[in-house]
C-alpha cells in the first residue's frame, strides 16, 4: 500500500488476482489468518479494513478493504463511503507518504467509477498523502484537488481549480470526460492532449484545448 504509484507490476484480470500472483499466494495466507481471528467462518463483514504484511511486493504493508460480504456479489456505494475514511485514517496513522489504491467496488462489485472517484476526491484530495488510483491497465491517477489540472473535465468540487474545459458537458452515457497527454498521464499544457470518457471510452484525437473541446462537442452529439 505504501509502495508509491505502483506496488506490483502484474496486470491480471483484477486487483486480487494480480496481488495473489505477485505475492506468490503469501498475502492470501496472511489475510485468511487475520480473517479467522475475527470470525472463524465469515471473517470480516463488508465495510471493514485490516492490515497485513506484503511479502514479495514493492511495499511493506497492504490494507485490505472488504467491499462485499461474499466473493462475486455486488458492492454498495455506502460500503465504499465507510471504507475510504477508514483507509485515510490508517494511512495517516502509519504516516505513509504514498498509497496505491484500486477503484474499490468498480470491477466485480459493478459500481459506477464516477461515484467511487467522487468519494476518493472528497477524502483523499485534501490529504498530504499522495493517493494513486489504479484502474485495470491505465496509468495511475494522482488524487489532488489543488493541482493545476483537473481529473474530470466538467466536474467541479470543493477545493478544485477551475479551467477553460470545466464546463464541458458529460458524455451521453453519463460518464465524465477526462483529459490525458500522449503518454496517457494527466493533462500537460506543453503538448497535445485528448479528451475521453472514462465510462464508455469515447475519445477525441490529440490537439490543443480549443480543438479537442470543439471535437468533443461534435462527437458527443452521437450515441456511445
Amino acid at each position: 500500500m505504501d509502495g508509491g504509484q505502483r506496488c506490483i507490476d502484474e496486470k491480471h484480470k483484477g486487483i486480487v488476482e494480480s496481488i495473489q500472483y505477485a505475492s506468490m499466494g503469501e498475502i492470501e495466507k496472511f489475510a485468511k489468518i487475520e480473517c479467522r481471528k475475527h470470525h472463524k467462518l465469515f471473517g470480516y463483514p463488508a465495510g471493514s479494513v485490516f492490515i497485513t504484511d506484503a511479502p514479495n511486493m514493492k511495499t511493506k504493508h497492504i490494507v485490505h478493504a472488504v467491499t462485499m460480504r461474499f466473493p462475486g456479489s455486488k458492492a454498495h456505494i455506502k460500503t465504499i463511503e465507510k471504507l475510504v475514511p477508514k483507509i485515510l485514517k490508517i494511512a495517516e496513522y502509519m504516516r505513509l507518504e504514498t498509497v496505491a489504491i484500486p477503484m474499490l467496488g468498480y470491477g466485480t462489485g459493478r459500481l459506477s467509477e464516477n461515484k467511487v472517484m467522487k468519494i476518493y476526491e472528497q477524502y483523499f484530495g485534501q490529504s498530504k498523502i499522495k493517493f494513486y488510483v489504479h484502474r485495470f491497465y491505465e496509468e495511475p491517477i494522482l488524487i489532488d484537488t489543488e493541482i493545476t489540472t483537473g481529473f474530470h473535465l466538467g466536474m467541479s468540487g470543493s477545493g478544485r481549480a477551475y479551467h477553460p474545459w470545466d464546463n464541458l458537458s458529460k458524455c451521453k452515457c453519463g460518464g465524465y470526460p477526462y483529459m490525458v497527454s500522449r503518454n496517457n498521464k494527466c493533462y500537460k499544457g506543453d503538448e497535445p492532449n485528448r479528451i475521453y470518457c472514462r465510462q464508455c471510452s469515447k475519445t477525441t484525437s490529440f490537439g490543443t484545448v480549443a480543438e479537442i473541446r470543439k471535437e468533443w462537442t461534435e462527437i458527443n452529439k452521437g450515441d456511445c
